[in-house]
Protein backbone atom coordinates (compact mmCIF):
# COMPACT_ATOMS: atom_id res chain seq x y z
CA UNK A 1 0.00 0.00 0.00
CA UNK A 2 2.97 2.67 1.04
CA UNK A 3 4.74 1.52 -2.42
CA UNK A 4 1.69 2.31 -4.07
CA UNK A 5 1.19 5.87 -2.64
CA UNK A 6 4.73 6.60 -3.51
CA UNK A 7 4.79 5.03 -6.99
CA UNK A 8 1.69 7.65 -7.39
CA UNK A 9 3.15 10.37 -5.85
CA UNK A 10 6.04 9.84 -8.27
CA UNK A 11 3.82 9.79 -11.06
CA UNK A 12 2.06 13.20 -9.79
CA UNK A 13 5.40 14.83 -9.33
CA UNK A 14 5.78 14.34 -13.52
CA UNK A 15 4.28 15.83 -16.25
CA UNK A 16 5.49 15.15 -20.05
CA UNK A 17 8.33 13.56 -18.97
CA UNK A 18 9.72 16.36 -17.10
CA UNK A 19 9.59 17.27 -12.99
CA UNK A 20 7.39 19.89 -12.49
CA UNK A 21 7.90 21.64 -9.38
CA UNK A 22 6.38 25.09 -7.59
CA UNK A 23 7.42 28.72 -9.14
CA UNK A 24 9.05 31.41 -6.89
CA UNK A 25 5.61 33.57 -6.73
CA UNK A 26 3.59 30.26 -5.94
CA UNK A 27 6.26 29.47 -2.64
CA UNK A 28 6.02 33.25 -1.88
CA UNK A 29 2.25 33.22 -1.92
CA UNK A 30 1.99 29.70 0.21
CA UNK A 31 4.30 31.39 2.72
CA UNK A 32 2.56 34.46 2.89
CA UNK A 33 -0.41 32.38 3.79
CA UNK A 34 1.04 30.19 6.41
CA UNK A 35 3.09 33.36 7.62
CA UNK A 36 -0.75 35.26 8.27
CA UNK A 37 -2.51 31.91 9.61
CA UNK A 38 0.18 31.57 11.79
CA UNK A 39 0.02 34.96 12.98
CA UNK A 40 -3.88 34.49 13.45
CA UNK A 41 -3.70 31.47 15.21
CA UNK A 42 -0.82 33.00 17.91
CA UNK A 43 -2.80 36.28 18.45
CA UNK A 44 -5.91 34.07 19.04
CA UNK A 45 -3.95 32.12 21.79
CA UNK A 46 -2.77 34.88 23.01
CA UNK A 47 -6.20 36.63 23.68
CA UNK A 48 -7.63 33.36 24.97
CA UNK A 49 -4.46 32.84 27.68
CA UNK A 50 -5.53 36.50 28.65
CA UNK A 51 -8.78 35.82 29.48
CA UNK A 52 -8.04 32.77 31.38
CA UNK A 53 -5.88 34.82 33.41
CA UNK A 54 -8.29 37.56 34.39
CA UNK A 55 -11.21 35.19 34.66
CA UNK A 56 -8.20 32.92 37.22
CA UNK A 57 -7.73 36.52 38.58
CA UNK A 58 -11.01 37.38 39.75
CA UNK A 59 -11.89 33.86 40.41
CA UNK A 60 -8.94 34.22 43.53
CA UNK A 61 -9.84 37.17 44.41
CA UNK A 62 -13.74 35.82 44.70
CA UNK A 63 -12.91 32.75 46.38
CA UNK A 64 -10.59 35.03 48.81
CA UNK A 65 -13.25 37.15 49.86
CA UNK A 66 -15.82 34.32 50.21
CA UNK A 67 -13.26 32.40 52.72
CA UNK A 68 -13.23 35.89 54.92
CA UNK A 69 -17.07 36.37 54.39
CA UNK A 70 -17.56 33.00 55.79
CA UNK A 71 -15.18 32.83 58.32
CA UNK A 72 -16.33 35.95 59.51
CA UNK A 73 -20.07 35.13 59.40
CA UNK A 74 -19.14 31.84 61.42
CA UNK A 75 -17.95 34.06 64.04
CA UNK A 76 -20.31 36.91 64.52
CA UNK A 77 -23.68 34.29 64.27
CA UNK A 78 -21.95 33.35 67.64
CA UNK A 79 -21.19 36.47 68.93
CA UNK A 80 -22.04 37.65 72.63
CA UNK A 81 -22.45 40.97 73.90
CA UNK A 82 -20.04 42.44 75.92
CA UNK A 83 -20.74 42.47 79.54
CA UNK A 84 -21.35 45.67 80.81
CA UNK A 85 -19.38 44.46 84.15
CA UNK A 86 -16.04 43.91 82.22
CA UNK A 87 -13.85 45.94 80.63
CA UNK A 88 -15.39 45.66 76.53
CA UNK A 89 -12.99 44.64 73.65
CA UNK A 90 -12.26 47.99 71.83
CA UNK A 91 -13.02 50.12 75.38
CA UNK A 92 -15.77 51.97 77.64
CA UNK A 93 -17.53 52.70 74.66
CA UNK A 94 -18.47 49.17 73.35
CA UNK A 95 -19.77 47.77 75.84
CA UNK A 96 -23.53 45.55 76.04
CA UNK A 97 -23.18 45.70 72.53
CA UNK A 98 -22.48 42.67 70.61
CA UNK A 99 -20.41 44.55 67.93
CA UNK A 100 -18.43 47.59 68.24
CA UNK A 101 -16.24 49.38 65.61
CA UNK A 102 -13.65 51.83 66.37
CA UNK A 103 -11.32 53.99 64.16
CA UNK A 104 -12.16 55.53 60.97
CA UNK A 105 -9.13 54.29 58.47
CA UNK A 106 -8.61 51.47 58.92
CA UNK A 107 -11.56 50.79 61.03
CA UNK A 108 -11.34 47.77 63.62
CA UNK A 109 -14.37 45.82 64.16
CA UNK A 110 -14.78 44.24 67.90
CA UNK A 111 -16.47 41.09 69.65
CA UNK A 112 -16.67 38.75 71.78
CA UNK A 113 -16.84 34.75 70.42
CA UNK A 114 -18.63 32.04 71.83
CA UNK A 115 -15.78 31.13 74.04
CA UNK A 116 -16.20 34.62 75.14
CA UNK A 117 -12.69 35.63 73.58
CA UNK A 118 -12.42 39.01 72.51
CA UNK A 119 -11.93 39.30 68.87
CA UNK A 120 -11.15 41.85 66.21
CA UNK A 121 -11.10 42.28 62.73
CA UNK A 122 -9.32 44.97 60.27
CA UNK A 123 -7.54 45.61 57.31
CA UNK A 124 -3.49 45.54 57.67
CA UNK A 125 -1.53 46.25 54.84
CA UNK A 126 -3.87 45.00 51.69
CA UNK A 127 -4.67 41.66 54.06
CA UNK A 128 -7.65 41.36 55.92
CA UNK A 129 -6.62 40.35 59.54
CA UNK A 130 -8.42 38.56 63.02
CA UNK A 131 -6.74 38.86 66.19
CA UNK A 132 -8.04 35.86 69.09
CA UNK A 133 -6.76 36.28 72.04
CA UNK A 134 -3.44 38.40 71.63
CA UNK A 135 -2.58 36.38 68.21
CA UNK A 136 -3.24 37.80 64.77
CA UNK A 137 -3.99 35.11 61.44
CA UNK A 138 -4.32 37.14 57.64
CA UNK A 139 -7.75 35.40 56.71
CA UNK A 140 -6.48 36.40 52.61
CA UNK A 141 -4.36 35.54 50.36
CA UNK A 142 -0.69 37.58 49.54
CA UNK A 143 -2.18 36.57 45.87
CA UNK A 144 -5.05 39.75 46.61
CA UNK A 145 -5.08 43.29 47.75
CA UNK A 146 -8.12 44.52 50.08
CA UNK A 147 -7.99 47.99 49.69
CA UNK A 148 -10.95 48.92 52.19
CA UNK A 149 -12.61 47.37 54.91
CA UNK A 150 -15.64 48.66 55.70
CA UNK A 151 -17.51 47.82 59.08
CA UNK A 152 -21.40 49.38 59.64
CA UNK A 153 -23.17 48.59 63.48
CA UNK A 154 -25.98 48.97 63.89
CA UNK A 155 -27.41 51.82 66.42
CA UNK A 156 -28.15 49.06 69.50
CA UNK A 157 -25.21 47.22 68.42
CA UNK A 158 -26.45 44.07 67.18
CA UNK A 159 -26.32 43.67 63.24
CA UNK A 160 -23.48 44.26 60.93
CA UNK A 161 -22.89 44.87 57.54
CA UNK A 162 -19.33 44.47 56.52
CA UNK A 163 -18.08 45.89 52.75
CA UNK A 164 -14.81 44.60 51.26
CA UNK A 165 -13.18 46.02 48.22
CA UNK A 166 -10.27 43.57 46.72
CA UNK A 167 -8.11 43.85 44.06
CA UNK A 168 -6.11 41.12 42.18
CA UNK A 169 -2.30 40.62 41.91
CA UNK A 170 -2.10 40.73 38.42
CA UNK A 171 -2.11 44.50 36.31
CA UNK A 172 -6.20 43.84 35.17
CA UNK A 173 -7.40 46.61 38.10
CA UNK A 174 -10.55 44.91 38.58
CA UNK A 175 -12.18 45.58 41.93
CA UNK A 176 -14.21 43.42 43.41
CA UNK A 177 -16.97 45.00 46.05
CA UNK A 178 -18.46 41.91 48.59
CA UNK A 179 -21.30 43.20 50.83
CA UNK A 180 -23.18 41.16 53.68
CA UNK A 181 -24.96 41.79 56.66
CA UNK A 182 -24.96 39.88 59.98
CA UNK A 183 -27.00 39.19 62.85
CA UNK A 184 -25.81 37.27 65.79
CA UNK A 185 -28.23 34.14 66.93
CA UNK A 186 -27.83 34.55 70.23
CA UNK A 187 -29.47 37.50 69.62
CA UNK A 188 -32.33 38.29 72.18
CA UNK A 189 -30.41 35.99 74.56
CA UNK A 190 -28.41 36.73 77.54
CA UNK A 191 -25.79 34.46 77.71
Amino acid sequence: MLKRFLNNLKNFRRLNGRAKGLTLMELLVALGLAAVLILVATRTFTKVSDIQDRTRDLQNIEGDLRYAMNVFADEVKYAKPHPAADVPCGGAGCSNVYFCVTGSAPQVLWLRDRNNVCVSYSLVGSNLTVTRGGNSYTITSDDVSVSAANFLVSALGDRVLVQLRAAGSTDYNKTINYQTAITSVLLGKRL
